[in-house]
């Protein structure tokens, strides 16, 4: 996870790509909605979003990583984001994810992700 940080703030939305697995059973819900059913549809997505922002910068909040069998774990984590757009802009977000990773022949990547933020008027 320090790696995705890394590569986010170097490299911009792109490196998301790295760290997501390339199969068939990858997928990203946020807030309770699917926005990348696929790994295909994140492609794009990620695509689009590296037109828009050259730079992310992710801090993880407690993180968590928990060794679910051999080559799998859940990892569970607060985050505070911070997106730079093409002019200099910025926009904040935060709340917490998580995922199961996967332990594959290119190393650790993310087989599937749930983002959510606190609701507004939430005392979360």
């Amino acid at each position: 996870m320090a790696d995705v940080s890394r590569d986010l703030a170097a490299d911009g939305p792109s490196a998301w790509l790295r760290y997501f697995e390339e199969s068939s059973s990858f997928f990203m819900a946020s807030d309770g909605r699917s926005v990348f059913p696929t790994h295909a549809a994140a492609d794009e997505a990620v695509a689009d979003l590296a037109l828009a922002f050259t730079r992310v910068d992710i801090q993880w909040i407690d993180l968590r990583v928990e060794p679910l069998v051999p080559g799998f774990a859940v990892v569970g984590t607060g985050y505070h984001e911070i997106l730079t757009d093409t002019a200099g802009g910025t926009v904040e977000f935060g709340g917490f994810m998580t995922g199961v990773a996967r332990h594959g022949p290119d190393g650790w990547r993310l087989r599937n992700l749930h983002w959510s933020s606190p609701v507004p008027g939430s005392d979360g």
